[in-house]
């Protein structure tokens, strides 16, 4: 309970680093809900709070596996032996905009409830109506997506500005992710930029990681600069964005903006393989493989391959199917390999 207050600033100021350990201990003690906010701040990572894909799939399971033996009540009407009763009445009675958004998110997950996506964007648009910056930027998910309403664009984006002029950091992700791409909006890399460098300023990882890629690839701007692209991956990636560790292990592979460095390549290589990162899987069972920045070990170089093609990338087919009809690091196999 005192974790998820903290969490959506329900009764206290909100802070991130204060609701992990509440959550923590109650995961402990198998509280769903405890579970399935933990298991979503370690998948998208909050302002100092670290990523972590694998721990975030231990937690939904185990989420997964009490919602199989323990029917969910569907509304307020479950009485006192709702866990959730208290939220109905802050959300419901008191009007609040954090519970409101909280009680979205119930929904959004099926946890303590049963999934909804209707009854998600219900809550979720009363918390956008009072004026939350999180309400306004989870409505723009929502009609990005589709998700318990009809797709909409040029809303998702109207929203996501609106949150992020109040400076929630997803939704600044989010605003240069659609003028990136050309969501709602005309493609703009420039204001991309300009979007993923406020966020990625205030703490947003994701924000960083493209703001990095932006410098790379000199992308919004008037020439790469591959020294704040490290800097800026280097920020990702020490708050566990897989992705911002892949791509400060190329640098260090590469050698650009960075001293070369093989062995610092693959220890970042390992930490975004260990969350399945197909490229980084397949980046260092080619390590293995050749004994770059570590030991030789043509069986561990089949295992990541392996993982990489399990998730259908191709490279790591090629170099799978490569080591199967040879029989290196493994038995030989010609039928597997085709």
């Amino acid at each position: 309970l005192l974790g998820f207050c903290y969490e959506f600033g329900i009764g206290v100021d909100q802070s991130f680093i204060k609701c992990e350990p509440h959550y923590l201990t109650a995961a402990r003690q198998n509280q769903a809900l405890a579970m399935a906010r933990l298991s979503f701040l370690r998948r998208y990572g909050r302002p100092r709070v670290r990523m972590n894909r694998a721990e975030s799939e231990e937690w939904q399971l185990k989420v997964d596996k009490l919602a199989e033996s323990a029917p969910l009540p569907c509304n307020a009407t479950s009485g006192a032996a709702d866990p959730l009763a208290w939220l109905w009445w802050a959300a419901g009675e008191m009007h609040d905009m954090s519970a409101q958004y909280a009680l979205g998110t119930c929904f959004h997950d099926g946890v303590g409830v049963v999934r909804s996506p209707e009854e998600a964007v219900k809550w979720y648009s009363k918390s956008a109506a009072q004026g939350s910056p999180r309400g306004e930027g989870i409505m723009g998910y929502c009609y990005g997506e589709g998700f318990g309403i009809e797709k909409n664009p040029t809303l998702a984006l109207k929203y996501y500005v609106s949150a992020a002029s109040k400076g929630e950091t997803v939704a600044m992700y989010n605003v240069g992710y659609c003028y990136e791409e050309g969501i709602g909006v005309e493609r703009d890399l420039t204001q991309a930029f300009v979007w993923y460098k406020k966020a990625a300023e205030v703490g947003n990882a994701l924000a960083a990681n493209s703001l990095g890629y932006f410098y790379e690839e000199g992308m919004g701007m008037d020439e790469k600069d591959v020294i704040e692209a490290v800097r800026w991956y280097r920020v990702a990636a020490e708050q566990g964005n897989p992705w911002a560790e892949h791509n400060i292990a190329y640098m260090y592979s590469t050698g650009s903006g960075v001293t070369k460095d093989d062995v610092m390549a693959f220890t970042w290589y390992m930490r975004a393989a260990e969350q399945g990162h197909a490229g980084a899987q397949n980046k260092l069972g080619h390590c293995y493989q050749n004994g770059t920045g570590c030991k030789l070990d043509l069986e561990l170089a089949v295992y990541w391959y392996r993982k990489a093609a399990e998730q259908r990338y191709p490279q790591a087919c090629v170099s799978l199917a490569w080591c199967l009809d040879n029989g290196a690091g493994c038995r030989r196999d010609p039928a597997e390999a085709l």
